[in-house]
């Protein structure tokens, strides 16, 4: 590949951070994938939000209703998941003796986790959270559906408080070797092979390195962990090139160049506006591993 001009201010920070699996997840049904034969198409739009502190959640507010309920507050409907650990929130009242159930199942109605939960409140019958973390086995592209009930007290009683949640099985909860991450609107996607075209563009030499202001590397507690690399960049704010990020993995080292495809002289803006990409490594077996971003090493 060429050698392309360094970009002043490349990397101004690097940090590594260790995170309950609620961090890593989040990947809504906006996020779209693509299975090539070695790598794996990653739709994925761009957000104009600079990466924020991390700021403890708000802890939901105690209701002193009588009713009944049971609500899931996380994950949310739509959400894309990793395995290993399954990590259910929620509201609930009225229960008896304050439990509720949380259960898996796949599309075919197959159990694949179910676990009690106690609902956090000092009153017998009262209102507050419950959560509860679950062992998960099951294979990217799965559709889960998570329910949240009331268990029956008596023989016969049918279960009518209940909630229930569907989400997916990240096609990223695996070891990944090649990823390629497109814009909703890049030409790439109107190809009639698109597969060929992103074989094509994991090797591309016509490349524009973008300006990365902030780079933090966010990892799961599982063994093996799975990480996500939270990169904070600036780019004019028109520019037509097609803005691409890939990941390669070699051994325990992962490369990700984040660019824009140069598809030849087109008038960009001169000014630079921040906004953030999240490219994921999927499960990274080895350890310890390096993260290159832009030619600079993650420490």
């Amino acid at each position: 590949m060429k050698q392309l001009p360094v970009i002043v201010g490349l990397i101004a920070l690097f940090s590594l951070a260790a995170l309950p699996m609620s961090a890593q997840e989040g990947e809504m049904d906006m996020t779209h994938y693509i299975e090539c034969e070695s790598t794996l198409v990653m739709i994925q739009a761009i957000t104009q939000e600079a990466m924020a502190e991390a700021t403890p959640e708000a802890t939901p507010e105690m209701t002193e209703t009588p009713l009944r309920f049971v609500e899931i507050t996380r994950p949310f409907d739509g959400m894309g998941t990793h395995t290993q650990m399954l990590l259910v929130e929620g509201m609930a009242g009225g229960a008896f003796e304050n439990n509720i159930v949380v259960q898996v199942m796949d599309s075919e109605g197959t159990v694949l986790a179910e676990a009690p939960a106690t609902v956090d409140t000092p009153e017998v019958g009262g209102s507050g959270p419950f959560s509860v973390e679950m062992a998960l086995d099951a294979e990217p592209g799965t559709t889960l559906t998570i329910t949240a009930f009331q268990p029956a007290v008596a023989d016969g009683e049918q279960v009518t408080i209940s909630d229930t949640v569907n989400m997916v099985v990240s096609p990223t909860a695996r070891p990944l070797s090649s990823l390629l991450i497109v814009q909703p609107d890049d030409p790439m996607l109107a190809e009639a092979d698109v597969c060929a075209a992103a074989e094509a563009a994991m090797t591309s030499t016509t490349t524009l390195p973008i300006v990365i202001n902030n780079v933090m590397a966010i990892q799961t507690m599982s063994l093996p962990p799975f990480v996500n690399v939270n990169i904070q960049a600036a780019k004019p704010s028109v520019c037509p090139l097609p803005l691409r990020a890939r990941m390669t993995a070699s051994e325990a080292v992962y490369t990700i160049e984040l660019y824009f495809e140069d598809t030849g002289p087109v008038p960009c803006t001169r000014d630079l506006r921040p906004f953030g990409l999240i490219v994921p490594l999927g499960m990274v077996e080895a350890s310890p591993f390096t993260i290159i971003v832009n030619g600079q090493t993650v420490q």
